[in-house]
């Protein structure tokens, strides 16, 4: 079912078991490697929802904020009648404004792009196909569109830690690639995670691998950009590896504290 994994295990303040099993490249027969580096799609949101509560715990903001306090693009939201009907269907107005806490839980009435309504794939198209070049522009886009639900009355899987990361951006005046970098891959001693990988290091990233139609495992041809990336996304975006993710799992294990005992979260 996958052509190759990396496993840890961390118990008790030791690692407990660490393995490399099958390939990177299957086409190429290239043995996963330890140290390899991987895409590593929604367990970006975990980081970026991190970042953010730090910003919460300097006293940037409430949980219960508006955010259009803070991007003005979500002012006035209106929720869509019939997500059926896609952007261009009936709408109302939402029962209240988009609060930060609706962000962080799923809450706020945003899609992920990844249902089956005209909606979600409305969705997908604004954030994705259109190629915008900033996470700014991807919430502004996102922004524009209905939403699926009132926020705060409904848990829909969407694409909100994207905003989270504009609200980065906004509070801390750095993009969200440095704020992590300085703020918690640096402190936590992550050194293969990022947005963008560097050339030396592009021999260690794992393919990604899909089916072909006869449900044979494949190369995919479409890979992750290694470099040139430059949307700083919350939903995705990230590249790292497993020891690198083990570090961020530390932080909570360790509650708050890194390696050199300074407190980045508090318990």
């Amino acid at each position: 079912k996958a052509p190759g994994f990396v496993s840890m295990v961390y118990r008790n303040g030791a690692l407990a078991h660490y393995e490399a099993l099958g390939f990177s490249h299957m086409v190429e027969q290239k043995a996963m490697d330890g140290g390899d580096i991987f895409f590593i799609q929604s367990m970006t949101k975990a980081v970026v929802s991190t970042a953010f509560m730090m910003l919460y715990e300097e006293g940037h903001f409430q949980l219960n904020d508006p955010v259009y306090w803070y991007l003005p693009e979500f002012r006035n939201p209106r929720v869509a009648l019939d997500p059926s009907q896609g952007k261009d269907g009936e709408t109302e107005p939402a029962n209240g404004p988009i609060r930060m806490v609706h962000l962080l839980t799923h809450t706020a009435g945003l899609s992920h792009g990844l249902g089956a309504s005209k909606l979600d794939q409305d969705y997908m198209q604004a954030m994705y196909m259109q190629q915008p070049a900033t996470i700014a522009e991807r919430v502004e886009a996102m922004a524009a569109l209905p939403l699926v639900g009132h926020p705060g009355e409904q848990w829909y899987y969407s694409a909100s830690p994207g905003v989270l990361s504009r609200l980065i951006e906004h509070f801390s005046g750095m993009t969200t690639a440095e704020f992590l970098q300085q703020r918690l891959f640096g402190p936590l001693g992550m050194e293969d995670t990022g947005y963008n990988v560097a050339e030396a290091k592009h021999e260690r990233v794992a393919s990604l691998h899909t089916y072909d139609k006869e449900g044979r495992l494949m190369v995919s041809p479409q890979q992750t950009p290694l470099t040139g990336n430059t949307v700083f996304g919350g939903g995705n975006g990230l590249f790292s590896t497993a020891g690198d993710y083990l570090a961020f799992c530390r932080l909570f294990l360790d509650n708050g504290k890194a390696p050199d005992g300074s407190q980045l979260l508090s318990p």
